[in-house]
């Protein structure tokens, strides 16, 4: 994958391995993966692009 190619340099600006990754202070969504299964990350995902507008 993309971390594998960037960790033998074969790729550059990938987060956490180019440069160092920055946690958002305050993020628009999370998603805790751990506990919600995929489908529930993408009615999150759908309901939030919704809200803003980019969804008809």
């Amino acid at each position: 994958g993309l971390y594998a190619h960037a960790a033998e340099r074969d790729l550059d600006g990938i987060p956490g391995i180019s440069f160092d990754y920055e946690t958002p202070e305050q993020p628009d969504l999370e998603l805790p993966t751990h506990r919600i299964d995929p489908e529930e990350s993408v009615n999150r995902i759908l309901a939030l692009l919704g809200e803003r507008g980019f969804l008809r």
